[in-house]
C-alpha cells in the first residue's frame, strides 16, 4: 500500500476510534435528459471537470457497471471509453485507465463496527462521515494552510447493493481551482465499509502517487457512483 493510501486508512481508522469502537490493525450528479420517447436513442454525456452538485437530482440512465474487487482480470468499459480493471495492492483496489494511461483508483477498506453500535446503520454512518470530514479538515489546516477546505454534503447512495452515504471534501486555492478532492462511500454490512476515491492536482499541496487528478475524477465521478452501487462488496476476511 502506498504511503498516501496508508494516510487515508489512518483517517478512516480515526473515525472508528471517535465512534468508540475497536480497530483492526489489518488493514456529482448532473441532471440527465428526460426519458427518451420510443424510437429515440438516449445519449449520456460525461460530467465535466467541475464538482458535481450533490443533491437530489435524478440519476441519468446508465448501463449496469459490475466489477469484482477480487479479480485482477476484471474489465469494465465506462460510457466515456475509459476502463475499470483490477490492479495489485495491499487493499481491494479497482484502477481506472484512459486507454494506456492510468488515471486513478478506488480503494475499499473494512473495519469492525464499534461496541457502541446500536444497529442504526444510517445514524452510525452519518456520524462516521462527520468524524472523517472534521478529522481531514484539521489535518489539511495544518498541512495545507493556504488552501480552503470545503466539505461535500453527504447524500444517500447505494454501496455494493447496501444503503449508504457518499460524502467527502475538496481543497481549492484562492482562484477557486480544485487542488484536492476525495469522494468516499460508506456502508455497513456487519462491518464498517468505506470506498475511497482520491484526487490530487499535479502541482498541489500533496504529491500525487497514482491518484486521479481533479479534472480526470470529474470526468468519471458519475460513472463511479454507478460502479460502486452495482459492484458487490468483497466478503469480510476471517478474523
Amino acid at each position: 500500500m502506498s504511503a498516501r493510501r496508508s494516510l487515508l486508512a489512518l483517517a478512516l481508522v480515526a473515525v472508528l476510534v471517535a465512534c468508540g469502537g475497536p480497530v483492526d490493525d489489518d488493514i456529482e450528479q448532473p441532471v440527465g435528459d428526460p426519458t427518451p420517447t420510443p424510437g429515440e436513442t438516449e445519449t449520456v454525456e460525461p460530467p465535466d471537470a467541475a464538482p458535481a452538485d450533490d443533491g437530489d437530482a435524478p440519476m441519468p440512465e446508465l448501463p449496469p457497471m459490475v466489477a469484482d474487487w477480487s479479480d485482477d482480470d476484471v474489465r469494465v468499459d465506462l460510457p466515456n471509453g475509459w476502463t475499470v480493471h483490477g490492479c495489485e495492492g495491499d487493499a481491494p483496489l479497482l484502477c481506472v485507465s484512459a486507454g494506456d494511461r492510468p488515471t486513478g483508483f478506488l480503494e475499499l477498506g473494512r473495519y469492525p463496527l464499534p461496541d457502541a453500535y446500536d444497529g442504526d446503520d444510517r445514524a452510525y454512518l452519518a456520524s462516521a462521515v462527520d468524524d472523517f470530514v472534521e478529522g481531514m479538515r484539521a489535518d489539511r489546516a495544518e498541512g495545507c494552510p493556504d488552501l480552503d477546505f470545503e466539505a461535500t454534503p453527504a447524500i444517500d447512495v447505494t454501496v455494493g447493493g447496501h444503503p449508504g452515504l457518499r460524502g467527502g471534501f475538496r481543497l481549492v486555492d484562492g482562484d477557486g481551482r480544485e487542488i484536492e478532492r476525495h469522494i468516499v462511500y460508506w456502508t455497513a454490512d456487519g462491518e464498517h465499509v468505506a470506498v475511497t476515491v482520491p484526487a490530487y492536482a499535479a502541482d498541489g499541496c500533496l504529491e500525487a502517487m497514482g491518484e486521479f487528478t481533479p479534472e480526470d475524477l470529474g470526468l468519471v465521478a458519475l460513472f463511479i457512483d454507478r460502479l460502486v452501487a452495482d459492484t458487490p462488496l468483497p466478503p469480510a476476511q476471517p478474523s
